[in-house]
């Protein structure tokens, strides 16, 4: 229906049109905060989880000085993913099982097999893009949007709502 307060329901298109969905992608879902996983999946150094949001492949890891980062999935050298599902990286590198490069669990280069014979190879222009990160009531977030408000700012008082009607949340 023509007036919003006598609709039912989203007209037919709005569920099929590529247009639509590409444009709810670029206006939703990459400029939005969005739920990965409860902070438990990484409580210890080298703990990650990975997700996906659409195409974009993200991968949330513990690092050694115990902050969680957020990086798009993929190795800097051929893009090749480089981690699955979820789980403990090894010796706390991230190494791709492509060509073995390998990077800090804060997302620098540690090493590129064959880098040394390449004239003035600056390893930080090869670190991992990060993605943005948020841990909200013990939930953790993700935000494909660089320029998006934090939610802390942008969910007002709902933390103190959450602690007031489950004071114990930090135990469950």
């Amino acid at each position: 229906h023509p007036d919003p307060a006598r609709s039912y329901t989203l007209p037919a298109r709005y569920y099929t049109d590529p247009t639509v969905l590409d444009r709810e992608r670029s206006e939703i879902f990459f400029k939005n905060w969005l739920y990965v996983c409860h902070r438990e999946k990484l409580a210890a150094p080298g703990d990650y989880v990975t997700t996906s949001v659409f195409d974009q492949n993200i991968a949330l890891i513990k690092g050694k000085d115990g902050q969680v980062r957020a990086f798009y999935n993929v190795c800097s050298h051929r893009a090749h993913q480089l981690l699955e599902g979820e789980g403990t990286v090894k010796a706390k590198t991230v190494t791709c099982p492509y060509h073995a490069w390998a990077y800090h669990l804060d997302g620098q280069l540690r090493s590129a097999r064959g880098s040394e014979k390449v004239a003035a190879f600056n390893a930080d222009e090869f670190c991992l893009r990060q993605v943005r990160v948020e841990e909200f009531c013990n939930f953790v977030f993700v935000n494909l949007d660089p320029e998006a408000a934090s939610l802390a700012s942008t969910s007002g008082n709902l933390e103190a709502e959450i602690r007031r009607f489950v004071p114990e949340l930090d135990t469950l």
